[in-house]
């Protein structure tokens, strides 16, 4: 009925049902889920039957998010602990109630992880939450802390982290924004220094991977891979912390600007509204087009060449991507970790493996 709410003749139209339903994608909690599950899959499959619905499922994809836990206070069981209804067995740990706290010692109380529950008084109220830290740390930790499906251990501690973190974002775009150019696409150089390459490829790497973890559901390391950007972002744009460099390409800077904002918009939506606003966007940043990433820009033009001596790895050196076997073992040989262990001994043969390896053989 919500699909077609004001239509008194039928009990839907088909056409506004075929165009709402089924649901897309249906989440809620897994001690809900079978419930729930039964009650929708067997109503859709009724009205199916009755010919009133064209198809038999009601949702195309069910994910089920973790629980909340927070550490509770319970105790052991005593002996006169009485059972419950129908001779149900007393678990082996008691949830303390609020009254409850004061009557035992400290050492005789259990900290345990509980899932959060009003009957358990272990409630972290998402109002006070937000008081303290801003909405946008709260849902930030909230998708950082744990994959989607995964219980959750609350930490306060991991909310100021989040509040850290989206505060580096603010302080990096309050100075970055004064040289922002919206035609910055159209001014970017085509000579660009190794430093600049090195975090335009790790923007456009991100941009691909946060994309592609948002629609598999893995917020977690989504927000993690930003937070590797903006890293990069600072030791590229910011090393004196609270200025730019003058030398700094505006394009550049702009493209890193609007791409953060826009990678940052869905877990910090308040602050993502705001700096898209200050940006000059005249609409709201969720009708902007997610951003786009160069395949050209993501490969690494560096790789790490593992250096073994008799089998165990004993060093590691950088070089160009698809360098030579001459040229890594004359990069090699300059490693002092390396010369010091084949000093006086006898290289029996090389074994290289391209982008990956080198292993020497002596004796």
């Amino acid at each position: 009925r919500f699909a077609d709410v004001g239509n008194d003749k039928f009990f839907a139209s088909r056409s506004a049902l075929d165009y709402w339903l089924p649901v897309d994608l249906y989440t809620g909690g897994i001690e809900h889920a079978r419930s729930h599950l039964l009650y929708a899959r067997f109503w859709t499959k009724v009205l199916f039957d009755e010919g009133l619905l064209g198809f038999e499922e009601p949702f195309l994809t069910l994910r089920n998010q973790g629980s909340l836990l927070a550490m509770t206070p319970g105790r052991r069981p005593r002996p006169q602990d009485e059972h419950g209804e129908n001779d149900e067995k007393i678990v082996d740990w008691i949830v303390l109630k609020h009254d409850e706290r004061e009557q035992y010692p400290a050492d005789q109380i259990v900290w345990r992880w509980a899932r959060m529950s009003k009957s358990k008084g272990n409630v972290v109220t998402p109002d006070d939450m937000a008081e303290r830290y801003g909405a946008d740390s709260l849902r930030v930790y909230e998708m950082f802390v744990a994959p989607f499906e995964d219980n959750v251990h609350w930490s306060e501690e991991g909310i100021h982290g989040s509040h850290r973190f989206i505060t580096r974002v603010w302080r990096w775009l309050q100075t970055a924004l004064p040289l922002y150019r919206s035609a910055w696409r159209n001014d970017l150089p085509t000579e660009m220094s190794p430093a600049e390459r090195g975090v335009r490829r790790k923007l456009h790497q991100t941009v691909r991977k946060v994309g592609a973890q948002i629609e598999t559901f893995q917020f977690n390391t989504a927000v993690a891979a930003i937070m590797e950007l903006l890293n990069e972002i600072y030791a590229y744009a910011m090393p004196e912390k609270d200025s730019l460099p003058e030398n700094l390409n505006p394009a550049i800077i702009s493209e890193l600007a609007e791409t953060l904002i826009l990678l940052m918009a869905p877990f910090a939506p308040h602050m993502g509204e705001e700096l898209w606003q200050q940006l000059g966007g005249t609409d709201s940043v969720y009708r902007a087009p997610w951003p786009d990433f160069d395949p050209d820009q993501i490969f690494e033009e560096t790789v790490i060449v593992m250096i073994q001596v008799n089998g165990k790895i004993k060093d590691k050196i950088s070089v160009a991507l698809d360098c030579g076997e001459e040229d890594v073992k004359r990069e090699a040989m300059k490693c002092e970790k390396i010369k010091q262990l084949l000093a006086g001994r006898q290289i029996v043969k090389m074994i290289f493996v391209k982008n990956k390896m080198l292993s020497i053989v002596c004796k």
